[in-house]
């Protein structure tokens, strides 16, 4: 599938956290209100790791928290475009 269709199947889907590696996801332009994407800037072997810190994050705990999002997960905390936001946001690790 390509990087659109995958944005097509979350979008019309909802209520959906994706996890990618890919660094082409991580763009204002792709924030949508039925979906949440997470970009994981970290090894491979780091991301089962990373994800759950970012999930059990007091600020994106549940899908509320992330929906309308598109977020990067680093080693020095997080970083993410909001829906309707012309800033990129950011945050260090607790």
């Amino acid at each position: 599938m390509s990087d659109e269709e995958i944005l097509s199947v979350l979008q019309q889907k909802g209520r959906i956290t994706l996890f990618t590696r890919d660094a082409g996801f991580y763009a204002r332009s792709r924030c949508h209100e039925r979906c949440c994407i997470v970009w994981m800037q970290v090894s491979r072997m780091e991301c089962a790791e990373y994800a759950m810190r970012l999930l059990k994050h007091a600020r994106f705990r549940t899908f509320a928290d992330r929906r309308g999002k598109v977020i990067r997960v680093q080693p020095t905390g997080l970083n993410w475009w909001e829906r309707n936001s012309t800033q990129e946001r950011s945050l260090g690790w607790r």
